[in-house]
């Protein structure tokens, strides 16, 4: 049998169709019950680390701009994103990879928007 490309990308679309249509809300179906706590769950762990991320990046700009630093908000944002991909690197890397680095990437950021002399 060959393959039948118009046919596979219809297929294709059709699936895709079918998943971007609302689930039915019949409160009985044990599928929706699921996708709706996992959803709920989601949701609301979103919350939390959205949360969480705001409040360490607003104590990134507070640190930088009492340090007397240039462009504290700018800095508060390349160290934050610097230590979320660290993190990230951490997991996928281990320790030996880039993240072994952060500190000395804090400093290089850091002198980069040192006090300008008076």
């Amino acid at each position: 049998m060959a393959f039948d490309y118009p046919d596979f990308v219809q297929r294709v679309l059709l699936h895709d169709e079918a998943m971007r249509r609302p689930l039915p809300t019949d409160p009985e179906n044990p599928e929706i019950v699921i996708r709706t706590n996992e959803t709920t769950a989601k949701a609301a762990a979103r919350r939390v680390i959205e949360a969480l991320k705001s409040r360490q990046r607003i104590l990134l700009v507070e640190l930088c701009r009492r340090a007397g630093l240039q462009d504290p908000e700018l800095l508060a944002d390349e160290l934050f994103l610097l230590c979320e991909g660290a993190r990230l690197t951490l997991q996928s890397l281990g320790p030996h990879g880039p993240a072994d680095r952060l500190a000395e990437m804090y400093e290089t950021l850091v002198a980069a928007h040192a006090p300008m002399p008076n």
